[in-house]
């Protein structure tokens, strides 16, 4: 569904592939260039009811959820506000969760430096 939703914009052009070799991510990207994706006409309403339908805002979670937040810039893909959306209705239906910000990273760099916090949060788990 998301190939339906967005497209990379134009403006990347063939340049795409030698900013990331050279160390740059993609939310620096958008810093430099402006929007990285577009969002295609018609079917954002479509992809935001599929969004809810299957979210904690819908359905309380089944098992402990760890949210690693990048808050860099307000949020360089997903904006803080709909990631404290995110956890709050997962506390408003019961769910457990727990949370850590990573204030200099955006969404694109998170995932690396979030590696050590969620291998120990996982295996708190089953401890």
């Amino acid at each position: 569904m998301a190939a339906e939703l967005i497209a990379v914009s134009p403006a990347l052009g063939p340049g795409l592939g030698q900013m990331l070799d050279v160390g740059r991510s993609l939310g620096d990207m958008a810093l430099i260039l402006g929007a990285i994706m577009e969002v295609k006409s018609g079917v954002a309403q479509t992809w935001a009811n599929a969004m809810f339908a299957g979210s904690a805002m819908a359905n309380k979670p089944a098992c402990p959820v760890f949210v690693c937040s990048d808050t860099l810039d307000g949020g360089t893909v997903v904006p803080v506000p709909f990631q404290q959306a995110y956890i709050a209705g997962i506390q408003a239906l019961g769910g457990e969760i727990s949370v850590k910000e990573y204030p200099n990273d955006d969404h694109f760099s998170l995932p690396t430096s979030c590696v050590s916090d969620a291998q120990a949060w996982m295996a708190k788990q089953f401890t």
